[in-house]
């Protein structure tokens, strides 16, 4: 849970500081780094994890039981932070509206 839900909070406010000190170009310019930055640090466990304890011998069972889970739980809060990261840094919201689209028959 702290690695899907407190990580990422605390990347969230990482990510603000950095663009405040400008250490990242601003949201307006290139919305979508922030975003994905949130995405990233929302995203599970890296199977190295079960890697090493296989290779080690020790914690098999227990790293297992921890990734499944993470992975279970994973479509839920990456959803979560991805549209907390569009809401917040996408000019319009994150959404877009009717007039913004226009396909027209042959434009597939």
């Amino acid at each position: 849970v702290a690695k899907l839900l407190v990580v990422p909070a605390a990347n969230l406010g990482v990510v603000l500081a950095a663009l405040r000190l400008g250490l990242l170009p601003p949201a307006g310019s290139n919305p979508l780094l922030p975003v994905v930055l949130l995405i990233v640090g929302g995203s599970p466990t890296a199977m190295n994890m079960s890697t090493i304890s296989t290779l080690s011998g020790v914690g098999q069972r227990e790293v297992a039981t921890v990734l499944f889970w993470q992975y279970c739980l994973a479509g839920v809060t990456m959803s979560l932070w991805a549209t907390v990261g569009l809401a917040l840094f996408l000019p319009d919201g994150g959404g877009a509206g009717a007039e913004e689209i226009e396909l027209g028959s042959g434009d597939l």
